[in-house]
């Protein structure tokens, strides 16, 4: 029987003989390593998750700049009138921050009904009338509803 010359044996074969002959000689054989390959990575984009919020709800979200700067700037108004004290600043500004919060969604509920529109700003006008009672001392509430009353005289003129 006659063999005939193999140009190039596959690489499993090459590898093949390569572990028995080192089998043979007793010395450690060499660890197979395949030939890397580049192979693109490809990830994939996470999409978020759409929520759907039914007819109705409102969902709560962190107020906005405009309405943090509004908030900030009635708050400076009070302060101008009564001379807040540090620990009653940023309570006032967290009433006024609600108050303000609360009207844009009111008025996002409403969807342009100008009665229950009326009906709301009364109801939050009271309760944000009621959190500064608790904040300010009397005599700064009294100082600070004079100058409400005077602005509203001076409005309906």
């Amino acid at each position: 029987m006659k063999f005939t010359a193999i140009k190039a044996l596959p690489v499993t074969l090459a590898m093949f003989f390569a572990v028995a002959t080192n089998a043979q000689t007793k010395e450690t054989p060499a660890p197979a390593t395949p030939a890397k390959v580049a192979t693109p990575v490809v990830q994939a984009k996470e999409t978020p998750a759409k929520q759907t919020t039914p007819p109705g709800v409102t969902v709560a979200k962190g107020p906005t700049s405009a309405q943090t700067e509004l908030a900030e700037k009635k708050a400076n108004q009070i302060n101008e009138l009564v001379k807040l004290t540090p620990e009653q600043m940023p309570k006032v500004k967290a009433a006024m921050l609600e108050s303000i919060v609360k009207e844009d969604q009111q008025r996002t509920a409403a969807k342009g009904d100008k009665k229950k529109m009326a009906e709301l700003d009364k109801t939050r006008a009271a309760n944000r009338e009621a959190k500064l009672k608790a904040i300010l001392t009397p005599a700064q509430y009294a100082v600070m509803t004079k100058a409400v009353e005077k602005s509203k005289s001076n409005t309906a003129k």
